[in-house]
């Protein structure tokens, strides 16, 4: 059933993905040739996920790419994201670029791991990719330990669901703001994803303090959902409502009934609408929340 669109929705642009719809929590997976979300045991031990981009993590700053490299940086990814790239082929072309291509078995699905290597570690992300059957759906965690938990958030929804990608930065949000730096490795796997996954979705998970806001809405906020721009998305639409009916506190949406928090100076939602990719999602969340997703699997379950 069509939803009713308000003024706050952005007119004759949605792009919704034909794979997956908003339900109780960020997305409910919808079946793709019998590849459903699930969780339980992984070939992996619950914390490795996890250490992948914690055992990175650095003090550093990195510097930015020329358009040369951004290119090179967003090709490689591309390739990457492929089906039939070889892992054997792409590895030596990412060691070229200061980059470890690693692979782990979760859930019985291979995970490609991009991450610095030792002597080139610079801060510039963790980048894992799942292989074969996926949604197309790219988790990013772009202050994991500032937004103290997102990170951890961020890898236990990956680790359970079949999503295709998911990335955290690697050095601390003072030292390098990856969500407002443009010329990053991060914002080169933005929109290497956009290009590839054109009817995927990009959701991207932040942590605000509630007094810190400025406004009632702001402070009693339990989650506050946006497009990244000053108008709002049928998909932001959706994903505020069964947000609220799966019992998450109040979920307000900007710029409709709250009025900060709203990404609008966010680089990759700026990147992605210049080449024409829509489906960006901007969660902010409490602390309390945080806490209790990183803590209680059932409560990330519905999240996810």
């Amino acid at each position: 059933m069509t939803p009713n669109i308000d003024p706050g929705l952005t007119p004759c642009t949605h792009r919704v993905s034909r794979f997956t719809k908003p339900i109780c929590g960020i997305l409910i997976i919808i079946t793709i040739s019998g590849c459903s979300a699930r969780s339980g045991t992984s070939d992996e031990t619950a914390s490795q996920p996890k250490n992948h981009w914690r055992k990175v993590w650095c003090d550093t700053a990195p510097s930015a790419l020329n358009q040369r490299q951004f290119d090179t940086v967003v090709n490689l990814f591309t390739l990457s994201l492929a089906p039939k790239t070889r892992y054997n082929e792409l590895k030596p072309l990412w060691l070229a670029q200061g980059f470890s291509l690693s692979t782990k078995s979760i859930n019985d699905q291979i995970i490609w791991i991009l991450t610095e290597a030792r002597d080139h570690r610079q801060g510039r992300g963790c980048y894992m990719i799942r292989r074969g059957k996926t949604v197309p759906i790219l988790l990013q965690a772009p202050h994991s330990k500032a937004d103290l938990h997102t990170g951890d958030i961020i890898s236990g929804l990956f680790r359970s669901m079949p999503f295709q990608a998911a990335c955290w930065n690697t050095t601390h949000r003072k030292k390098h703001d990856i969500s407002h730096t443009t010329n990053t490795v991060f914002q080169a796997f933005t929109k290497a994803f956009g290009q590839y996954s054109n009817d995927g979705i990009v959701v991207q998970l932040h942590g605000f303090s509630a007094d810190k806001r400025k406004t009632e809405a702001g402070k009693s906020a339990t989650i506050i959902v946006s497009a990244g721009t000053r108008l709002g998305s049928v998909l932001t639409q959706k994903t505020t409502a069964t947000l609220t009916n799966a019992s998450f506190g109040q979920v307000r949406r900007y710029p409709v009934n709250v009025t900060e928090l709203g990404g609008t100076t966010n680089t990759q939602a700026a990147l992605l609408r210049r080449i024409g990719f829509l489906n960006f999602i901007h969660i902010e969340t409490n602390a309390e929340l945080r806490k209790k997703l990183s803590s209680d699997a059932e409560s990330l379950a519905r999240f996810g």
